[in-house]
C-alpha cells in the first residue's frame, strides 16, 4: 500500500514538473 502511494506520488510530481517545463 505504501509503494503504491510513494508511486502515485511520484507520478504526480511528474506531472506538476512536465506542466511547468511547458508553461
Amino acid at each position: 500500500a505504501i509503494e503504491a502511494a510513494f508511486l502515485a506520488a511520484m507520478a504526480i510530481v511528474d506531472d506538476v514538473l512536465a506542466r511547468r517545463n511547458k508553461a
